[in-house]
């Protein structure tokens, strides 16, 4: 029997919602919202969630596959660029936001009888305009969920109705470790910062250690100050293989450091983790000079 999540609470008050029309679902990190409404929701017909990173598509996807009896990309799958992952009669699917617009310009969003915006509380320029088309051609069960968003005019704005579930707190201690209290994040000496930091943890805890780190290069720079620790370090960012995303995902026989950039933060939930480092910094988009940069 599944583990039960406090999502499950909400499962009729879901249900008898998502009858009515469209459903906005507030709900903390770690709930099981993003797992297990695909579920409830297929009764009406086949659901299609939006997520907004590459790899919680593609890990959510086989963790909701297992709950359901069946292998990724049969029952339950995902589409990402480059990289689709189910059938025509695939039930819940998975995908990124660039996927479903294009989908929605051809038609193939219509297969869908619910369509799931996870994750909603981050607010990107893709997920808003789906959204906005979506319930202006009010062909679909719109279900949005977010962890922090201010719920109630979202329900007002798209006529549904608004449902809220607790999370499960845990006591949590927090330590700055900069030489200067009020420090501000920086680049500089990033990987033997984070080296101190999780020597550190290492002597404190006996759980695996996750670290926020803003990208590619700075993890590959961490992975390598580590090395001789003799702590198995796993990689979790879009780039990595899908074995490597289900390593990191998966608790192991040994302590682990997990280096990571946010999308471990709202998106996905990695057991066994009982202290985390965060840097503090993460690599945004925006504009110089009329130019998209990092």
């Amino acid at each position: 029997m599944p583990e039960q999540l406090p999502i499950d609470a909400l499962g009729e008050d879901f249900d008898r919602a998502l009858d009515r029309g469209h459903v906005v679902v507030s709900a903390a990190t770690g709930s099981g919202k993003s797992t297990r409404l695909p579920l409830r929701a297929r009764r009406h017909g086949r659901v299609l969630v939006v997520e907004p990173r590459r790899v919680a598509c593609m890990a959510l996807a086989g963790h909701v596959a297992r709950q359901y009896g069946t292998r990724t990309g049969h029952g339950v799958g995902y589409a990402i660029r480059f990289d689709p992952c189910y059938r025509d009669d695939t039930e819940i699917l998975f995908a990124t936001p660039g996927v479903v617009l294009r989908w929605l310009q051809e038609g193939t969003t219509d297969r869908f009888a619910t369509i799931i915006l996870d994750e909603f509380h981050e607010r990107r320029q893709d997920t808003d305009l789906l959204l906005a088309l979506l319930a202006a051609r009010n062909r679909h069960r719109l279900v949005v969920t977010s962890a922090t968003l201010a719920a109630r005019p979202l329900a007002d704005w798209l006529d549904g109705s608004l449902l809220e579930s607790e999370g499960r707190s845990f006591d949590v201690a927090v330590r700055h470790l900069a030489d200067e209290p009020r420090a501000m994040p920086t680049r500089r000496d990033l990987e033997s910062r984070v080296r101190k930091a999780v020597q550190q943890g290492l002597e404190e805890s006996s759980g695996d250690i996750l670290v926020f780190l803003p990208g590619r290069g700075e993890i590959r720079a961490a992975e390598q100050a580590l090395a001789d620790l003799k702590v198995e370090c796993q990689p979790l960012h879009a780039g990595v293989s899908a074995a490597g995303q289900r390593r990191a995902l998966r608790q192991g026989n040994r302590q682990r450091v997990i280096l990571a950039t946010n999308v471990a933060e709202t998106s996905l939930t990695i057991p066994g983790v009982t202290a985390v480092v965060d840097t503090g910094l993460e690599r945004r988009t925006g504009q110089r000079n009329g130019r998209t940069v990092l």
